[in-house]
């Protein structure tokens, strides 16, 4: 139960950060615009993943699926930036 509370703290937050910046590079009108609700969304974003990662069934999976998710994010995050700058 520690690896996964200390895994899923340290794996969920820059995976909600990578979700709040993603949604503030694509709003209109840019990221200037949208920051401070994107730092708004940024904590329930948190609290919503890191409790939602409890209701799968083993470590393993919720470590490789917020890997996963981490990947994909800062992926998407590092393509609108390059797309939309």
């Amino acid at each position: 139960m520690t690896l996964r509370l200390w895994s899923t703290a340290v794996l969920t937050l820059p995976l909600s950060v990578a979700l709040a910046g993603l949604f503030a590079w694509t709003m209109p009108g840019g990221w200037h615009r949208s920051a401070l609700l994107a730092m708004v969304l940024f904590f329930p974003l948190w609290i919503g993943i890191f409790c939602s990662v409890f209701a799968l069934t083993t470590t393993r999976r919720a470590i490789i699926g917020l890997g996963v998710g981490n990947l994909a994010a800062f992926a998407l995050l590092y393509a609108a930036r390059a797309l939309l700058a």
